[in-house]
Parts: structure tokens; sequence; C-alpha cells
């Protein structure tokens, strides 16, 4: 059993009205010579990646039906990677793990994991491919969006936009040319792209990802919440749908 990573946001979809909830999909474990491990819910051929911690709570969640549910009951694959640090028994995990390898001088933390990505989708055969990304996956995922060309869509939900506004970075030193998303602006902003998060959003600034989203011409949706939990009642699914 895959230890589960706690993620930094909650993505709630609820059910509307008296429907029925929809069935919980498995998701199987590939270890490919020469491809990093994932995860697949395979269910269609359309493809999205979904990113927000490890590969468990990115295609499974908790007890709540997470967006790569909602995507699977769509007819979607959903694939998903291990952020970076956030592999079973690393030490420091999470985003404290990415705080002391950038410190270290870790300066390709980001654009290594991407190219396992695009290794995933060779390995998949992906011509074109969705990717949402959740809270800090919402950084990654940008990321990769601007350096795969088959990223053909983005949703990022309560994204982290600005790795100063985490706490865990307070103090720290980073070259913007290296780890600003203000560098792939060009790139992105020639795909579709979604922006969901809360209208008060402290954990990882509601301005600062509202400034990022006008600046590629996303679309932004500025929902009610309670802190850096986005709800979603298939809104982000049906965005998906309409832009793979």
């Amino acid at each position: 059993m895959r230890m589960i990573a706690v993620a930094l946001v909650t993505i709630i979809v609820t059910a509307c009205g008296d429907d029925p909830a929809p069935p919980h999909y498995g998701y199987e474990i590939h270890q490919n010579p020469g491809v990093p491990e994932y995860g697949l819910i395979a269910r269609g051929s359309s493809l999205a990646i979904v990113l927000a911690s490890d590969i468990d709570m990115s295609l499974t969640g908790n007890d709540k039906l997470t967006i790569s549910q909602e995507l699977a009951h769509a007819g979607f694959s959903v694939a998903s990677l291990d952020l970076p640090s956030h592999h079973a028994g690393e030490e420091p995990p999470g985003l404290d793990g990415w705080r002391r390898r950038i410190d270290a001088g870790e300066t390709g933390i980001f654009t290594s994991f991407c190219d396992d990505v695009s290794a995933v989708l060779d390995d998949l055969h992906a011509t074109r491919v969705t990717v949402v990304g959740i809270s800090r996956g919402g950084y990654v995922a940008a990321v990769c969006a601007a350096r795969d060309e088959r990223i053909q869509s983005i949703a990022l939900l309560a994204p982290v936009t600005d790795l100063m506004r985490l706490r865990e970075f307070s103090g720290a030193m980073l070259d913007p040319a290296i780890y600003g998303l203000a560098q792939y602006v060009p790139i992105l902003a020639t795909r579709p792209v979604l922006v969901r998060i809360g209208v008060n959003d402290q954990r990882v600034g509601t301005n600062a990802a509202v400034a990022f989203a006008h600046s590629i011409g996303a679309k932004v949706e500025l929902v009610k919440a309670d802190g850096h939990i986005v709800k979603d009642r298939g809104d982000t699914a049906r965005w998906v749908l309409a832009h793979r």
C-alpha cells in the first residue's frame, strides 16, 4: 500500500440533486523499463495528467471524489506521477523537500520532473493531453505544459504561481529566471488555460494567481471558498471536456 501525502488543497466534487454518486475508479501502477513510475486509470482514448501530491492522492483522494475520479467518470484515462519530494520515504517530504533541494542548488528539480512527465506521455503514445494541476501541482503543471507541446490545455486549481508566497519558502533567495513562471508566459498564452481559485486564498495568494492568469489570457473563475479549498461540482471536468 502506497503512503498518502497530505495535499495542501481539497478539491471537493459533490453530486448534484438526487443523482447517485459516480462509481469509484481504481488505478494501476506502471513500472516499465526506462520510464518513471506512474499511476493510470485506464478509461478512454483522451488522456489527462493530474498533478497534486503523490500518485494515490492525485488519483483517488481520501474520503472525497477528486477531479481525477470525475474525469474518469467522463471517460478520460487519467495518469499521475509523484511530485518531486512526494515519493514514499523521501525526507523531508513535500514542500519542505522542495525548499531543501533548492537551497542545496538543485536548479533542475522541476524541469527534470517534467522530463519524467514527457517520458510517461511517450510510454502512453499520447499526442494531445490535458494537464490538471492542484495547488503545488499547479505550479509544476504550468512548467511541464510549457516544456511539452503535447499538453494542449491546462486547468489550474488553487494553483501556486509564486513559490515565494509559500511559508515554506520564507527567506529563500529564488532566481526568477529559474523558478519564476513569467518565463513561460509566451508559450502558455497560446494554450487554453483555466484558473479556478477561492476569492481569498491566503495560502497561495489569490491576487498572484489572478495576475498570472491575466498574463497568459487564461479564463479565471473566482469561487466562494473557505481558505485553500475549491469546491468543484463538475465545472473543471466540463471545461476539460470542452478543451480536450
